[in-house]
């Protein structure tokens, strides 16, 4: 008997097995158990044959149809099977075995509680109900047929069914509740050790991000810096075509990696929707510019049409929304041999101030076939591998933009024909912020491309520019060498500690991920340690671009951030904004 109780304890909080399952097991116990004592009060009670004889077949049915079910593991069925026994076989036994004046009325009860707990949804009201119906029936025919009920002979019988009935019934409802209570509580507990494994798990995973994002990055933030200095000191026509090939492909590398981060950021839990104030047109006019030269090269026609009164001003996350609409230009470039590309912003409002924005790109490419469909926003998936094998990319770009447009509480449906293109329709709901109409796309409006100059000079600033990489701070030198702003260097946390007792900078730009001492450690001591550079701006340049880092650093008490590869007009405006004004010179 102990070994049993083990076995059952042992099944009950199994959690690798399903708990449904495994309440429905307890159920079914309490029912063997609580028919086996019913018997013993047939004993008792002394009933008739006819009553004994119910009594023992729900005794030796409930344990049978408990182990078939748990052997075949239909437990859901075995349940099935065994309300439909017992609203049949109890007032069988009420007929048998005293009616009104015995304790099968206690047993009814007993019933119904078990049927609640042992079904779900429909099953169990259809149960319920049928089992109300029967039982009520019992005492009508009771009370227009009393020669049907086999009344018990003495009063003592009587006392024994009804008391025994009582006390078992109370115990097998209450033990019944204490365990399922206790499997649940249990079912929690691992419920919260799986939870902090998790959030263990998204903490290994952030830092994983992080190192890889600042290992990688890293070097690309010198090929690509390096480049620019390239482009600028080098006249020869040939030479800049070198480099404007390397600024492609280094920029189609660094796509391909925050292709991946983003997807790591997805799957974490990570990503992060920003939302500010944005201007429409120039998300448009962004995205046009990240996309038509290459569909010019491969002579494809590029059409934008907007709503001319789309709202000027939304409010949302600027950043996602362009890289939907480039993702789906991008994609669309990619799947497109001839013909053309149209992009097509509109709107819906659906309040004074909300609006649906409308994104439409429609191309003339391959088409996507019915089977591929279902899959195509799946992670990793190229579709006609064999055709399209010459088609560079992940097979992340359209599984992130599903993902981008869901949690910004989007939708995005896609039609298409083999042969004959594919259209993509998202739609994303937005704050408006300024109604004025934003007018008609001009393409003459689209920025193109210029020889550098630079936005200032500043002679008597001084930055110092931290990094334990020397080709990334011969980068910053490099980049900002027009500006003539006096930079200094330091290749570690501690010598940039060193360098801020000794002289007063107007900016510092700290690197994160350093051996020994990091970023962070050295800009807290540098605060608490130079007096020269208590309240000197810091700006956190790093490869570091896991989602929500940059919210960390400037809660951290960073005046700003700047990821790698440093974009050379972002790093001019961070640092006029930061240098003194009378320090700058037009």
């Amino acid at each position: 008997m102990k070994n049993l109780w083990a076995k059952l304890r042992e099944r009950l909080y199994d959690h690798s097995v399903d708990i449904e399952q495994r309440i429905g097991t307890m159920f079914m116990s309490m029912g063997c158990v609580a028919a086996f004592l019913g018997l013993m009060i047939c004993f008792g009670a002394n009933v008739t044959m006819a009553g004994f004889f119910a009594v023992a077949i729900i005794v030796i049915v409930t344990p049978i149809v408990m182990i078939i079910s748990q052997k075949t593991k239909r437990g859901v069925a075995g349940r099935i099977i065994m309300v439909a026994f017992i609203i049949f076989a109890i007032p069988m036994v009420w007929f048998t075995a005293g009616g009104l004046n015995s304790g099968v009325n206690v047993w009814f009860v007993y019933e119904l509680f078990f049927i609640t707990l042992a079904l779900h949804g429909k099953m169990a009201g259809i149960a319920i109900g049928i089992a109300t119906v029967i039982d009520l029936g019992c005492y009508v025919i009771s009370y227009f047929y009393p020669d049907l009920i086999k009344e018990f002979s003495q009063p003592r019988q009587a006392y024994i069914s009804i008391c025994g009935s009582v006390v078992i019934v109370t115990i097998a409802m209450c033990t019944t509740v204490a365990i399922q209570k206790n499997i649940y509580k249990e079912e929690q507990r691992k419920l919260e050790e799986n939870q902090k494994e998790l959030e263990r798990a998204n903490s290994y995973q952030k830092a994983f991000l992080a190192n890889m994002s600042h290992e990688i990055r890293s070097p690309i933030n010198a090929v690509l810096g390096m480049n620019e200095m390239i482009k600028r000191t080098d006249n020869l026509e040939e030479i800049k075509k070198y480099a404007a090939n390397i600024e492609e492909a280094g920029g189609a590398l660094l796509s391909l990696i925050n292709d991946i981060l983003d997807f790591s950021k997805i799957e974490s839990g990570n990503m992060e929707i920003v939302c500010n104030e944005y201007d429409v047109m120039s998300v448009i006019r962004s995205s046009y510019n990240m996309v038509y030269l290459r569909a010019k090269e491969k002579g494809l026609e590029f059409h934008i049409k907007n709503h001319q009164n789309i709202p000027k001003t939304l409010y949302g996350d600027e950043q996602r929304i362009r890289q939907v609409i480039t993702n789906l230009l991008t994609n669309s470039v990619k799947y497109t041999e001839n013909g053309h590309i149209n992009l097509v912003i509109d709107f819906e409002r659906i309040a004074p101030d909300n609006i649906e924005l409308l994104i439409m790109v429609m191309d003339t490419g391959v088409g996507i076939s019915k089977e591929n469909m279902v899959k195509m926003f799946d992670s990793f998936q190229r579709l006609d591998i064999t055709k399209n094998r010459t088609i560079e990319g992940t097979g992340l770009g359209l599984a992130i933009t599903r993902n981008l447009v869901e949690l910004m509480n989007g939708k995005i449906e896609v039609k298409s024909e083999i042969g004959k293109g594919t259209t993509f329709t998202v739609t994303i709901p937005q704050r408006v912020i300024n109604p004025e109409p934003m007018g008609c796309f001009q393409k003459s409006a689209v920025k193109k491309t210029k020889e550098y100059k630079e936005a200032f000079h500043a002679p008597t600033a001084r930055v110092l520019v931290v990094d334990d990489m020397q080709m990334n701070l011969l980068v910053i030198q490099g980049l900002l060498k027009k500006t003539q702003i006096q930079v200094e260097t330091a290749l570690s946390g501690e010598a940039a500690l060193g360098l801020s007792k000794q002289k007063q900078y107007d900016v510092i730009l700290m690197d994160h991920m350093m051996p020994e001492m990091d970023g962070i450690e050295a800009f807290y001591r540098i605060r608490e340690e130079s007096e020269l550079n208590k309240d000197t701006p810091v700006i956190m340049l790093t490869a570091n671009a896991v989602s929500g880092v940059e919210a960390e650093y400037i809660e951290a008490g960073f005046s700003d951030y700047i990821s790698k590869p440093v974009k050379p007009d972002l790093l001019e405006k961070m640092l006029k904004k930061y240098i003194p004004e009378h320090k700058i010179e037009a």
